[in-house]
């Protein structure tokens, strides 16, 4: 198995996997993970792109759980994991974390524990192993290796969009503002049973998830599944929702605004997060899923566009 990812100098470092180790080409630098604080009022004072942002800070007050840089946490219900009838326990060996991640590593470990997405624990049945690798900001990405638990998981399948069909509802509007709910997947809290399965080994111990982690193959249609249910009945008032992407659209400013206060009070009351930084307010052009959306409709996304003029002709035909 091969994990790729794509840091900020466009060098590409492939994180491979094999034999119960994990091997970093080169020296990768991980920075550590960054969580940061903010108030709706702040967000709106950095759109300067809005001629009006007093009525985005507005639409944002009230919002500063939504915004305090912390776990969300879905307050309606648990999620339950089962494995397969007869399915056998399957414990892995820890990769090993080279020299010059191994304060990254226990960082980001230390910080997840405080806040109660890890919780260390003795022996037990089950183990997977885990790593860390750099996201495209170079800052640290918590990978836990959950492929042989996943395959012996029951899958309980919740519909997924279309994402040509949600583009094609979300273009040909003058208005549209894009969220991204902070690390979603741990918004949602296991149940005891589940809990025993989730285990992970480390170098420095084992801890057991209490939060569900993004790896789990039920985690998409767990996500979309609840999101939706907390949007639910706004579907008729242009928002579109993929897992932790939420966009909304309108062709009138004032319905945008009160629109964008109906959405953030749904979600801040559901216990989710959003990342200011990741997000999008009020703009008239954006990407989203993939597809730059304007008020005259969908048109190839530059960076795409880009990639495919500057690749090199062919050499054998």
């Amino acid at each position: 198995m091969k994990y790729k990812t794509h840091l900020q100098n466009h060098t590409n470092w492939t994180i491979a996997l094999d034999r119960g180790y994990l091997d970093i080409f080169n020296d990768a630098f991980i920075l550590d993970a960054k969580y940061e604080a903010t108030t709706g009022a702040e967000v709106a004072s950095k759109q300067v792109h809005l001629t009006k942002q007093d009525q985005l800070a507005t639409a944002l007050e009230n919002t500063r759980e939504l915004f305090d840089g912390n776990l969300g946490h879905y307050k309606q219900e648990k999620i339950h994991l089962e494995a397969e009838d007869g399915a056998l326990p399957i414990h892995s060996k820890a990769y090993s974390v080279p020299v010059k991640h191994q304060h990254s590593f226990l960082k980001e470990l230390w910080h997840l524990e405080s806040i109660n997405i890890l919780k260390q624990c003795g022996p037990t049945e089950w183990a997977t192993p885990t790593f860390i690798i750099p996201k495209k900001d170079g800052r640290v990405q918590w990978i836990s290796d959950l492929c042989k638990l996943n395959k012996v998981l029951k899958q309980k399948v919740y519909p997924l969009p279309l994402i040509d069909e949600v583009v094609s509802r979300c273009a040909d509007h003058k208005f549209f503002t894009k969220l991204d709910l902070t690390i979603m997947y741990y918004s949602f809290e296991l149940d005891d049973e589940s809990k025993e399965l989730c285990m992970v080994v480390t170098p420095y111990g084992k801890y057991q998830y209490q939060q569900m982690a993004m790896e789990l193959k039920p985690a998409p249609d767990v996500a979309q599944c609840y999101i939706e249910k907390t949007l639910h009945g706004l579907k008729e008032q242009d928002v579109e929702v993929y897992i932790n992407d939420v966009g909304l659209f309108s062709n009138s400013y004032e319905e945008h605004m009160q629109f964008i206060k109906t959405v953030v009070k749904r979600l801040q009351e559901a216990g989710f997060k959003i990342k200011p930084l990741k997000c999008e307010w009020c703009v008239q052009e954006t990407n989203f899923l993939g597809h730059w959306l304007t008020p005259e409709g969908v048109i190839p996304c530059k960076k795409k566009v880009d990639a495919i003029l500057k690749m090199n002709a062919p050499r054998n035909y």
